[in-house]
């Protein structure tokens, strides 16, 4: 036995084109949103770590081995300079 889905009667007093569209404008709204809320500063803020003792080497060790190339975006390092921090973009 088949159910019958009801619609509620506030969406069928709007148009069929309306009811139609509903959708795809909240998905599209919502990824607009979505994507505004991202950040795209060039060079954000970073706030220098400072690992101390065998943590430091490790790091230090770390950031060295790091490629200069990521994805197709050259590294470049965030100011202030620190051998502990490495962004790419």
């Amino acid at each position: 036995m088949a159910r019958e889905l009801r619609i509620p009667r506030a969406l069928t007093a709007l148009p069929a084109p309306v009811r139609w569209l509903a959708a795809p404008v909240a998905l599209t709204c919502t990824v607009v949103v979505l994507i505004g809320s991202w950040s795209s500063a060039d060079d954000p803020a970073v706030e220098v770590p400072r690992p101390s003792g065998k943590a430091a080497d490790h790091c230090r060790a770390l950031g060295a081995a790091l490629p200069q190339e990521l994805l197709g975006r050259a590294r470049r390092d965030p100011s202030p300079a620190s051998p502990y921090v490495a962004a790419w973009g």
